[in-house]
């Protein structure tokens, strides 16, 4: 059975080490966001002052899991060859990490005591304040990823309809250019035309006259006959 003594040690060097590892993943992002500068310069403001903290309280179950999430965040850049490449709603999702990122560290920043950084945020205040602002940046980024996978989802979906559709012959006698211009025949749609003559005609008439039907029930040929007889 461990000592109270050995025990504190434990969870002190498992909090440093989550601490540390986290520190390692923004260092990891930081290097490979140059695609992105905002992101890269909130990085290089977060990351100098999280290297002035040794741990944070004994939160490090909390840290390992959005250092585990940060990770899947790094290799959203590895899919462009440039910055002109990221798209507006790809720039619009990285403006809320990187508000976030501005949190982390106002959170940290607001941590000192006569302008000196603790090594250590023990005090149960102190360590929610920067607990709370790393989870808010984690769901953030939660729902980037959630976002980017959607956005890929729906992209190769895209793709599938449209090389099924390449595969889809065209019928040029289904063009509507290619209908005759006489409109309907002979002895067909007598009632409907009637009422479209007696409608255009009539000076205190609604001004439109709703023709609806489903695909392929005469509306392109009761509107090519009725045209060159209203008045």
């Amino acid at each position: 059975m461990l000592s109270h003594s050995l025990a504190e040690d434990l969870r002190s060097s498992l909090a440093q080490t989550a601490w540390t590892n986290l520190k390692e993943v923004f260092t990891a992002v930081h290097d490979a966001s140059d695609l992105c500068p905002p992101l890269k310069t909130a990085l290089s403001a977060v990351i100098p002052i999280m290297d002035l903290i040794d741990r944070v309280g004994d939160v490090n179950d909390k840290f390992v899991r959005i250092a585990n999430n940060v990770k899947g965040f790094q290799g959203i850049f590895s899919q462009y060859a440039s910055e002109q490449e990221i798209s507006p709603a790809m720039r619009s999702r990285l403006d809320a990490v990187i508000l976030e990122l501005n949190s982390v560290k106002g959170a940290i920043d607001s941590k000192t005591e006569r302008g000196r950084l603790k090594r250590t945020l023990e005090a149960a205040g102190d360590v929610d304040k920067v607990v709370i602002a790393f989870e808010k940046l984690n769901e953030v980024i939660n729902r980037f990823q959630l976002n980017m996978g959607l956005h890929m989802e729906h992209g190769v979906e895209s793709i599938a309809v449209s090389m099924a559709l390449e595969k889809l012959g065209y019928v040029a006698a289904a063009n509507i250019d290619a209908q005759s211009s006489e409109g309907c025949l002979d002895g067909t749609r007598v009632d409907l035309l009637a009422n479209l003559q007696a409608w255009s005609r009539d000076p205190n008439s609604l001004r439109i006259f709703w023709l609806d039907g489903m695909a392929g029930t005469g509306k392109s040929a009761v509107a090519a006959f009725i045209l060159p007889h209203a008045t």
